[in-house]
């Protein structure tokens, strides 16, 4: 999924996730933290993903280094947080897109146990009463391989997003499906979506963090990390959204969600 330089410009992307550190060469329009915790990405997950969507550096810039993103902080230092949180973290984007509607992607990496189908789950809903607003959510199929996915990867409506293994090449037909990717079906729905890149990636590191402090064998540089997961393949299809929607400002999520899988390309090891 590539994007022009400024891919992303005049979109503003939601990252609902452990916060963004200050020192990060992103574009953050606001910092909102509900995590119950003090502001800053102590785990950073965070700033990766925001990275992804749009890090401006030269060398490991996101997707979209022209958007802004609008950091929703819902977990603490260690990762923690609950249903109650994350919906409160839902409402601060609602409350945005209601005076910025520049606010047209929202992305979020986690995975909950739920047993409730997504019609009745609150999450799963509030994803959807955000979606209806016209905000364009991305979520991650999860990381625990076949007939494992869960809420809110269960939601037909959302863009559920899992991992692609691109071999280090640029050449498509040695792409794969990792074996952690989440698949299956859910509630009739097969899942996810879309595969995107989600293996070896590099982004912004969050200096004194989690992350940069306990993985040194995964620091690029001073500034950078490389990470693999399926949240990672979340944060670079809302970052190709936001190019999208940079230059197609008319489309409906329904519409977006559409145009990005039905164009998606297919190899014998995508499925």
């Amino acid at each position: 999924i590539g994007a022009p330089a400024e891919g992303g410009t005049g979109i503003t992307v939601a990252v609902i996730d452990t916060g963004v550190d200050a020192s990060a060469d992103i574009d953050v329009s606001e910092h909102v933290n509900v995590s119950g915790d003090r502001r800053g990405d102590g785990l950073g997950h965070g700033t990766f993903m925001a990275g992804l969507v749009a890090g401006d550096d030269t060398q490991y810039g996101g997707v979209a280094p022209g958007a802004q993103v609008l950091d929703v902080q819902v977990a603490d230092r260690d990762g923690n947080t609950d249903l109650a949180r994350v919906l409160a973290g839902l409402q601060a984007v609602a409350d945005h897109r209601a005076e910025d509607p520049s606010l047209d992607v929202a992305m979020l990496a986690l995975s909950t146990q739920s047993p409730l189908p997504p019609w009745l789950d609150p999450l799963t809903r509030g994803l959807d009463r955000l979606w209806a607003r016209g905000v364009t959510v991305v979520v991650a199929s999860g990381n625990d391989g076949d007939d494992s996915v869960s809420s809110p990867a269960t939601d037909p409506v959302l863009l559920v997003a899992g991992s692609q293994d691109e071999a280090d090449t640029v050449a498509r037909g040695d792409d794969t499906v990792p074996d952690f990717s989440s698949y299956g079906k859910a509630y009739g729905e097969v899942r996810p979506d879309i595969v995107a890149p989600g293996v070896s990636l590099i982004s912004t590191a969050a200096p004194g963090s989690q992350a940069y402090l306990e993985n040194p064998g995964s620091r690029v540089g001073d500034d950078f990390l490389k990470g693999t997961g399926t949240s990672m393949s979340a944060a670079v299809t809302a970052g190709a959204l936001a190019a999208l929607l940079a230059q197609r400002p008319d489309l409906t999520p329904d519409q977006a969600k559409a145009l990005l899988v039905d164009t998606a390309y297919r190899t014998s090891g995508l499925r």
